[in-house]
């Protein structure tokens, strides 16, 4: 994918073009001098101008993107439907489909999500603040994701608070961003999201808790009744660290076993704590 050389309004770093150079796949973004699409013909009195603090905002849009399971995937993709990907590509059943809330954002779905989010009264800022859209600079909204399936993340709480999204094999053609995940944008100081650790609502306490390297494998575990935890990448940031070991301390975990990608055996790690 070429890279863009130009002032980027908002860079997705490797392997993505910023907002004002992505292909034209289609979507209607709208001159410069237009208002953005969302408060075209919206009375402002029937929203609210606050942002996203509570997360209500990101689960109706994470509810919608998993209501898309049934939308065509390119001819060239294994699979017909998100939801075949899911359930024959990555051997998930429907509880565990539904349970994680599993989506898939399509291509060019921007309008149509923003109409539901604002009909349901949520607001410009509100919306910007999940880091799902972006903002050009005449105003107009991008979609963070397009043709991509979507990893919603869950809080000790099991309320869903964050989301990763996977390109699909091959890449689609709307997909402007071509790395294979892509988490949202909390570097942005508008966004409200903040990334849990994958996994901890599933920890019980007293029992063993598994840790896997990828986001799928930790589901995969998760169907299969485990505990399990996922940096979603080789290792937990180191931020994170101090808050697994608490999480893991309060919750009485005594054993902790780290299953490794391309790795015959697991390693055995007992767990102690202060």
């Amino acid at each position: 994918m070429p890279t863009c050389t130009a002032e980027a309004v908002d860079p997705t770093g490797a392997g993505g073009l910023c907002p004002d150079h992505v292909p034209d796949t289609g979507e209607d973004v709208g001159s410069p001098d237009e208002k953005p699409t969302l408060e075209a013909d919206k009375p402002a009195s029937t929203t609210s101008e606050t942002p996203d603090t509570d997360g209500s905002v990101l689960v109706e849009a994470l509810e919608w993107f998993h209501q898309q399971l049934d939308r065509d995937l390119p001819d060239e993709c294994d699979h017909d439907t998100p939801r075949d990907y899911y359930r024959e590509g990555r051997g998930w059943g429907a509880d565990t489909i539904d349970g994680k809330l599993l989506g898939f954002a399509p291509a060019n779905y921007k309008d149509e999500l923003v109409s539901h989010l604002f009909d349901r009264g949520h607001g410009r800022e509100a919306i910007l603040s999940t880091g799902l859209f972006g903002e050009r600079d005449g105003g107009n909204l991008y979609a963070t994701w397009s043709g991509r399936y979507v990893f919603p993340y869950f809080d000790a709480d099991g309320r869903p608070v964050f989301a990763i999204s996977r390109a699909t094999d091959p890449i689609h053609s709307a997909d402007w961003k071509g790395n294979k995940y892509d988490k949202l944008q909390v570097t942005r100081d508008d966004v409200t999201a903040e990334e849990p650790i994958y996994g901890l609502d599933t920890v019980r306490d007293g029992e063993p808790v598994l840790i896997t390297e990828g986001i799928a494998d930790a589901i995969t575990a998760h169907q299969a009744g485990y505990p399990c935890l996922s940096p979603v990448t080789t290792q937990f940031k180191t931020g994170d660290r101090e808050d697994l070991l608490e999480a893991l301390g309060e919750r009485g975990v005594g054993r902790v076993y780290l299953i490794q990608d391309a790795q015959g055996e697991s390693r055995r790690a007992p767990a102690t704590w202060p």
